[in-house]
């Protein structure tokens, strides 16, 4: 005011958009000459409760089979208000249809506590809905939802879910091997010893992982091929395998055809990898038995039995020589020589 000197607002002041302002006040006389002084205001807007706090966490992410009670993240809000407006304080809506069945505890400072070991396995998200407010006068509040993924850890090993010749039942067979199954058919595999070439695929190990990700991602692999009952730990090196199998799909095939040498009945210790860290394994253990026929092992499916004995007789009496005619030949020379005494006589 140009006579008393009292400054008043001329608009709404919002301390969050200008918190200070600086006027130069000029005092003047009605004097001649008029004489005057100024002086700097500076004008400080003091804060009121006039804004709600605002949640910004939307998503946190905590690794599953973590202790119970430990720290699972802690939730940011903001308050554009100052001092104790701006002080918040955070909990969790018990009562909300999301919040019931979460198995988390929400502190006062706005760190998120586990009050139990998570499984992704069994379930891989949870909706926890939280509140803020402030110490201001009145108090200011808001809700906000949050959602809570359990992140996958490589725990859960490859479950082989077609029939192998050990059981499962024991967690040792994991390793050991375990007992034969009481069911003889089950991971026995009966083929013909001569297979075509459109039919190399003779079994095909399937496998699935709880676990996501590259913890889910197999590969399989023949470990060991043997014709005993006992199995090694480490591979035995093949310069020339019988067996081979699709890394990706797990199919097994023969990889050539069978031979003398050969063992018509083997088993074959296969495994199932993960691509987790650290990787995790099963096996599979099969009872592969060859239906032969011993007389053609050498000599393909098509070759008749004659031909063959054809052969052998060729061997042992020379090229084009046979026993019925030799005989023939000696009972032309007895008819000549008798022919012969009779012109003589």
């Amino acid at each position: 005011d140009p006579t008393t000197g009292q400054i008043v607002t001329s608009c709404v002041i919002d301390r969050e958009l200008v918190n200070q302002y600086v006027l130069v006040v000029v005092a003047a006389d009605s004097g001649l000459p008029a004489l005057f002084s100024s002086v700097d205001v500076r004008i400080s807007v003091e804060d009121i409760n006039d804004n709600a706090p605002v949640v910004l966490t939307k998503e946190i992410h905590v690794k599953e089979n973590q202790k119970p009670m430990e720290h699972v993240g802690i939730i940011n809000a903001s308050d554009t208000d100052f001092g104790r407006n701006a002080e918040l304080v955070f909990s969790k809506v018990e009562d909300s249809e999301f919040s019931s069945s979460t198995p988390f505890l929400v502190q006062s400072n706005g760190e998120i506590i586990s009050a139990v070991s998570l499984d992704r396995e069994l379930r891989s998200q949870y909706t926890m809905e939280v509140s803020v407010r402030d110490k201001g006068n009145p108090r200011q509040s808001s809700l906000a939802k949050i959602i809570i993924i359990v992140d996958d850890i490589n725990d859960n090993a490859p479950i082989i879910t077609s029939p192998c010749l050990y059981d499962d039942d024991d967690d040792d067979n994991v390793i050991n091997f375990g007992k034969v199954s009481n069911d003889s058919s089950r991971g026995s595999i009966t083929i013909d010893w001569y297979s075509p070439e459109d039919k190399k695929v003779v079994y095909q190990v399937l496998a699935e992982d709880d676990d996501i990700g590259e913890n889910s991602q197999l590969r399989f692999s023949i470990e060991t091929v043997t014709s005993d009952d006992t199995f090694n730990k480490a591979p035995t090196p093949q310069n020339d395998p019988l067996f081979r199998i699709n890394e990706q799909t797990g199919e097994l095939l023969l990889a050539r055809f069978l031979r003398r040498n050969d063992q018509f009945q083997q088993l074959i210790n296969i495994s199932v990898i993960d691509k987790g860290d650290p990787a995790l394994t099963a096996f599979c253990v099969l009872n592969v038995t060859f239906s032969v026929d011993l007389g053609h092992l050498t000599t393909p499916k098509t070759t008749k039995p004659r031909t063959v004995k054809s052969n052998r007789r060729r061997r042992k009496y020379g090229n084009g020589a046979s026993i019925s005619g030799f005989f023939a030949t000696k009972y032309f020379l007895l008819v000549l020589i008798f022919l012969n005494f009779v012109i003589k006589f």
